[in-house]
């Protein structure tokens, strides 16, 4: 039978987790449709042998792929490849699916001929549940096209589907051995896509709060470097694509989509505990300065402006006024 829908679950050291996500997939009454990949990064602990129960239980639906450790965006690259439903969507082992919500959007993907589904998702963290509306006031139900989307609107890797056709198009390789590497493969989707449909079931069930997670600030100080390694990746991409993109409102949600990620870097030097490195962060911005002043100046910083214009006095000035803030806020 030819699967509808290709999930891909990236696992590395996840034996504790990984059987609450492949549960939530495997109990969906439409199994039969998809394509669970489960990539495992070079797991040291035993991930693999409860993966491998799946697979024995579920021979048609689920499939082992065993690598050496390349970090997140390699388990994509390898999944993209591999995939055969007409749909793709992306899961961490860490996480799981709501499965009347994927089963909802398997009835949907059974009727729908469109690249990008997006639908809401829930954060979990310290088992309480955070309902997260992507939609930003699009129309639910209805095909859009970039012109008709909401100009405010966000894209995350949690609330997205997309059709297989759009990701063989994908030229570029999601970047191995980094973190943050969910915005590339947001961004690349992008470029491709014509157009989108929101759907308000909950599918996505996104854990947060975890020891180890990429946006923790102990990893943030750590692997800050690999935000600014996309940033430029993303930008040097962009100039390639941009002749060829003949949708205006495309063009604002690419820029859009780095500008973000720019904006987290700001951020990032703010709420960190050592400010030592805010000579790389104005080293970075020199050269994107020079190497792409006229997309630069389409973006939006907010405040974070008066960073460009010194670093090292409104950096120390923010940090300042922000923990000022939360000293005020904890005797409140």
């Amino acid at each position: 039978m030819e699967k509808l829908l290709s999930i891909s679950i990236a696992t590395y050291n996840s034996a504790i987790v990984i059987n609450e996500c492949l549960d939530s997939i495997v109990k969906s009454k439409y199994i039969e449709l998809i394509e669970v990949l489960v990539i495992d990064d070079g797991s040291k602990d035993n991930t693999r042998d409860i993966v491998q129960t799946y697979v024995k239980k579920y021979p048609k639906s689920v499939f082992l792929v065993k690598k050496d450790n390349g970090g997140y965006g390699s388990t994509v690259n390898i999944s993209m490849q591999m995939a055969t439903g007409k749909y793709f969507k992306t899961v961490e082992g860490d996480d799981w699916v709501n499965t009347k919500g994927l089963d909802k959007l398997i009835e949907r993907l059974n009727k729908l001929d469109v690249d990008i589904i997006v639908n809401n998702y829930e954060e979990i963290v310290n088992d309480k549940k955070k309902y997260v509306d992507i939609n930003n006031r699009n129309q639910y139900n209805k095909i859009l096209n970039f012109n008709e989307i909401n100009k405010k609107q966000v894209f995350r890797i949690q609330s997205m589907t997309i059709k297989l056709d759009i990701i063989k198009l994908i030229k570029y390789k999601i970047s191995e051995h980094r973190f943050y590497v969910d915005s590339e493969y947001v961004f690349f989707s992008m470029i491709y896509a014509k157009n989108i449909i929101f759907l308000n079931d909950i599918v996505y069930q996104y854990r947060l709060g975890q020891d180890g997670q990429s946006v923790s600030i102990d990893n943030i100080s750590i692997h800050f470097k690999d935000l600014m390694y996309i940033i430029e990746k993303l930008l040097g991409i962009y100039c390639e694509v941009e002749d060829n993109i003949q949708d205006k409102s495309k063009k604002i949600y690419l820029i859009k989509n780095i500008n973000i990620l720019y904006r987290d870097l700001y951020h990032w030097f703010m709420i960190m505990k050592k400010i030592d490195n805010y000579k790389v962060l104005k080293d970075f911005d020199i050269r994107m300065n020079r190497l792409y002043s006229n997309h630069i100046k389409k973006m939006n910083f907010g405040y974070y402006r008066f960073i460009r214009i010194n670093h090292y006095i409104f950096l120390k000035l923010f940090r300042y006024i922000r923990n000022f803030r939360k000293i005020l806020s904890i005797k409140g």
